[in-house]
This record gives C-alpha cells, structure tokens and sequence, in this order.
C-alpha cells in the first residue's frame, strides 16, 4: 500500500488492521475494570513472541547476533507456532473468574475475519507474468530477461536504498547455493555508474545484475517500493512478492516453501 511517498508492505498492514478490529471490539463489548482490551492484547503479543522465537529457532544459525533476532522487519515469524501460543494463552486466560469471554472470543473472531478478509484480497490482486525484456548489465553488454524453465527471483534495488544494502549480500550467497534458482538482480539507480564500484568495493559478485535507469521495468513489475523482490515458477507466473528486507533466515524459509526441491 501506498501512501504519498510512504510504501507500506501488504502483510503487516493487514494484520495490524485485524490487530485494530479486535481491540475495538473488545473495548466496545468489554468495558470495567478487568478489560477484554487487556485480554486480547495479552494473546496477540504472546502468539507473536512465540512465533518470533519458534522462527528463529529453526534458523537459529542464520541469526548472527541478538540484534538480528530483534529485527522484525525480516517478517520471520512461524504463524503455526505463534497461534498455537495465542490458543494456550487464551485458554489460561479464560479460566479466571473474572474473565470476560464472550467479549474476548467475539473480538478475536471479529480480528480473525479482518485478517482473513485481507489475505483473500490481496490474493485476488492483478499477478503480472514474467515479462520479457531486454536490458544492460553491470558489465556493460545486454541480458534478456525471459522465460527460462527454472524457478527465476527478481530482487529490485538500489544503491541508496539501507534496506536493498543490508540483504544484497544474503542474495549473492544464495545465488551461489541455488544454481537450480535463476536470480536476477534489478538497479533502478539514475546514474548506473556507480553501481559497479559499488558492488566491487564490497566485494559482492552477482550474476544477471541488470540496469533499469528509468524504472519501466519496474513500473511494468508493478514495484512500488525498494527492495522488492518478485518470485516466479517454471512457467513464468508470479507466485510471491515481497516488499522490504530479507534476512538470510527469511530469504531461505521463502525460497524452501516456493521452490522445494
């Protein structure tokens, strides 16, 4: 989503919608001392502290330090364990004597629908093929992009963009592990003469790093923010987009759901 200038990716923004449904609800029907608000609150931060650290656990080694595992903009999170966390607590919760359950069920259900509503939409949103074109590359000859019978991820960036710098190098490593993946690496740099420098002197090597100095591939992509990173199947169809970062733990979960092996 759009706003202004301010892109917003799609997946937090619905569910902080279904996060706001359900609060309201439960402030409207849950009124007194002992709130469904504080309830409600209390299950959705612990289902996401769950499946925060139940995500990290499994890419335990992809996590360098504490600072990586508190950066939630990666969007690791493990949605099975996380509601199975929010199952546990609320069924805690409920039991005590003061506790007011109708209003806490109505306003999680109230949320839920929200949330599902939203996924439904956005799943029903125009998905552009695989285009093809034909453009420059870091290396001053021409690629054609095109339909190639593997798996193919294009990763939009730009040099001036923290994000695209933080998760270009977890990119370059994957291109290397996953030769059956062809990855495609799109600048939207204005002068592309400095991205070469760029990448040298961080010693990033990327194969199939093309220049789109004007964005028409881009806006053809539909891109609206940077990094973007489209996945496509064998056959050239989008099956997932991604607005922000990757981190090397999410980049490998994405990858292993989309393209198993």
């Amino acid at each position: 989503m759009q706003i202004g200038h301010l892109v917003i990716p799609l997946p937090p923004l619905i569910f902080l919608l279904a996060v706001f449904a359900a609060l309201s609800v439960a402030g409207v029907l849950g009124p007194g001392r002992a709130t469904a608000e504080a309830d409600v609150a209390i299950v959705i931060c612990v289902g996401l502290l769950v499946a925060r650290l139940a995500f990290v656990a499994r890419y335990v080694s992809d996590y360098g330090d504490l600072l990586q595992v508190l950066d939630v903009q990666d969007l690791g999170f493990d949605a099975p364990a996380g509601l199975l966390g929010s199952f546990l607590i609320l069924a805690w919760r409920l039991t005590r004597k003061d506790a007011r359950r109708l209003p806490v069920i109505v306003a999680l259900l109230a949320g839920t629908v929200v949330y599902g509503s939203g996924q439904v939409l956005a799943s029903q949103m125009v998905q552009p093929d695989l285009p093809r074109a034909t453009l420059p590359t870091t290396t001053d000859t021409t690629e054609i992009i095109q339909i190639s019978g593997k798996p193919t991820v294009i990763n939009v960036w730009a040099t001036w963009c923290p994000p695209c710098q933080a998760e270009l190098p977890v990119f370059a490593q994957m291109q290397r592990e996953m030769p059956g993946v062809n990855f495609i690496f799109l600048n939207e740099d204005i002068d592309t003469s400095g991205v070469r420098p760029y990448l040298e002197a961080r010693d990033i090597r990327l194969d199939h790093s093309l220049h789109d100095p004007r964005g028409n591939l881009a806006t053809r992509l539909s891109v609206r923010g940077y990094p973007t990173t489209l996945f496509y199947d064998r056959s050239g169809r989008l099956v997932a987009e991604h607005l922000g970062p990757f981190s090397q733990a999410t980049l490998s979960d994405a990858l292993k759901h989309l393209f198993p092996k």
